[in-house]
């Protein structure tokens, strides 16, 4: 069978537990992940879901292997989106190694179908939310507050904006109109970037404990 695979890797300069402690505590996770946050024990065997702030369930599955603060194998599939859902489980690897004053962050999601509408989906994602994680435990603050910032068009106003986020009017055949079927399930799917459920990140930002 064919296989889509999605394969993101981040150096962040912090610790391994430092870096595990950010990828399973839901409050932090709140943080870099714009208001969405997993849901578990964080055991083999154990329940997983990724849910928004208003308590909508986008993605479940169960957690495959956890050693902290090594590796972390989650099976996962999407909740919300019926073409989604049906494409059944994906499988979604996240491990840590040491890399001097760093840790490389290695994740790799994949689906046992090809093409998939998930990982085309969760490829829009991934970037942005380890990029808001990295700049939270470096800097302490996350370099995107919205998942789809504001376009600075100098002497044009910002495009008008739909309910997901996405610019709305007229637009030609190769921008919008053809391209708005992936455009919505990037920005719907898989808690990933889902400007719908998106809680403002406010407040003081505190780190993880070491």
């Amino acid at each position: 069978m064919n296989k889509s695979t999605f394969v993101y890797v981040s150096y962040i300069r912090t610790t391994p537990e430092k870096l595990w402690s950010a990828l399973t505590d839901a409050e932090f996770m709140k943080q870099y992940w714009f208001g969405m946050h997993c849901e578990s024990e964080w055991k083999a065997g154990s329940p997983w879901k990724i849910v928004s702030g208003d308590g909508v369930v986008y993605d479940a599955g169960h957690i495959v292997e956890a050693t902290p603060p090594r590796r972390l194998v989650i099976r996962w599939q999407h909740q919300n989106m019926p073409e989604l859902k049906a494409e059944g489980d994906s499988l979604c690897t996240m491990e840590l190694e040491p890399a001097g004053a760093a840790v490389k962050l290695s994740i790799t999601h994949s689906i046992e179908r090809e093409p998939s509408k998930l990982i085309d989906a969760v490829s829009g994602g991934w970037p942005k939310i380890i990029s808001n994680l990295k700049s939270l435990l470096e800097g302490g603050a996350v370099v995107l507050p919205a998942p789809y910032p504001a376009a600075r068009n100098k002497g044009k106003p910002p495009p008008s904006r739909g309910r997901i986020g996405g610019p709305r009017g007229p637009a030609s055949a190769s921008g919008w109109k053809a391209g708005a079927n992936k455009i919505r399930l990037t920005f719907e799917t898989t808690g990933l970037i889902i400007a719908t459920w998106l809680n403002q990140i406010s407040g003081k930002i505190s780190l993880p404990p070491a």
